[in-house]
């Protein structure tokens, strides 16, 4: 006779322990209520009730709130533990990151899923075609460069190791539907791929790195020449050189609040070489215009990440950045169309840097 005590002792275990996890949220919620109502109990003056807000409309409600969460004993205390718990026993974060392995972060959007993707890149697409219109009737030319998600090039450190099956397409669609609407493209995925292996993107931050951005300028630079346009190509030189190691926290990390269990559960910060790229020698038959604008998001407008720089580098000539930080990838076009760019001498190229998970969404709401 086989002897299963063992076997049902580890299944109980197992029980018990799912079950406990499951029950935390639940305990967590029961103990902030307590510590609530013997507050009110013991503490009746804690409470000032204001006057002159009105409960309709919920002004006064709002103040009360506050005022218990500002004063309630080892708030902040529970909010730690419960992030610590969130990360280290179930592996999340706050909405908006999602969590992979060996400290890999990934903004959730890029795992987004529209109902109606087509469509939605569809809209994206129009705008697109509204702007390159624009600056047709301006005489200049427009590219677009679309980076590639992060989860798309590392999904090995994905917990399922595999992109979703609704975001797998995602960057061939957005491609081909600018090809058919015969707007030119840099496509980045199949360059990144090959690089990989240099980390082009942060670990717990959002952004390429520097090789990320360097491999990006290449490949523009590379686009543009096959593409035939009538650039200085070479006629000056540029060269990056580092100044000083900087850390920083990653974007992503802010999802993960582990207040003060951070020093030994948090994650290490990132380290980037402060660069900056400068003209080096002037062609014989080079002039002071600018002939090639960059306009986008943090990806480019971003300092730390010499975008623009190493695009200068891989061209061999001037490049002048409109991108900018925190205004997503709309916001800077915009601006650029408004006429503050568009001053004579007018360029000849716009690169519009947007990013793959920017097409399914509203452009203002990425960055």
């Amino acid at each position: 006779m086989i002897d299963n005590s063992t076997t049902r002792s580890k299944t109980i275990t197992v029980f018990n322990l799912e079950s406990a996890l499951r029950a935390l949220p639940g305990v967590f919620i029961l103990i902030y209520i307590a510590v609530g109502a013997w507050m009110v109990f013991t503490k009746p003056g804690l409470f000032i009730f204001p006057e002159g807000d009105s409960w309709i409309n919920g002004r006064a409600a709002q103040k009360v709130e506050k005022y218990f969460n500002d004063n309630l004993p080892l708030r902040q205390v529970y909010i730690d533990t419960w992030g610590v718990i969130e990360y280290s026993l179930f592996g999340q974060g706050r909405e908006g990151v999602v969590i992979g392995q060996d400290d890999w972060l990934y903004t959730g959007e890029e795992f987004s899923y529209y109902a109606d993707e087509t469509a939605a890149i569809q809209a994206k697409l129009d705008l697109v075609k509204e702007v390159k219109q624009t600056l047709a009737s301006q005489g200049v030319e427009l590219v677009m460069a679309i980076v590639p998600a992060k989860a798309r090039i590392y999904p090995e450190y994905l917990k399922g190791g595999r992109l979703p099956d609704y975001v797998d397409g995602r960057y061939a669609a957005i491609q081909r539907a600018l090809v058919l609407a015969n707007i030119p493209l840099i496509a980045l995925d199949q360059a990144f791929m090959a690089s990989k292996n240099q980390q082009l993107y942060f670990k717990s931050d959002t952004h390429w790195t520097l090789e990320g951005a360097k491999v990006a300028a290449q490949v523009s630079a590379q686009v543009l020449r096959d593409q035939g346009y009538a650039l200085p190509f070479d006629q000056s030189t540029f060269k990056t050189n580092g100044i000083s190691k900087q850390t920083f926290e990653g974007d992503l990390t802010k999802y993960i609040p582990l207040g003060y269990f951070e020093p030994s559960l948090g994650f290490q910060d990132e380290v980037i070489e402060e660069s900056v790229t400068v003209q080096t020698n002037l062609g014989l038959f080079a002039d002071m215009s600018v002939p090639v604008v960059l306009v986008g998001s943090s990806y480019s407008g971003d300092t730390r990440w010499n975008f623009a720089g190493a695009l200068k580098e891989a061209l061999g000539m001037n490049v002048a950045n409109a991108a900018q930080v925190g205004h997503g990838e709309v916001t800077p076009m915009k601006d650029y169309l408004s006429g503050a760019f568009l001053i004579d001498p007018k360029p000849k190229v716009v690169i519009w840097q947007v990013s793959e998970r920017g097409f399914p969404m509203a452009f203002s709401q990425t960055e």
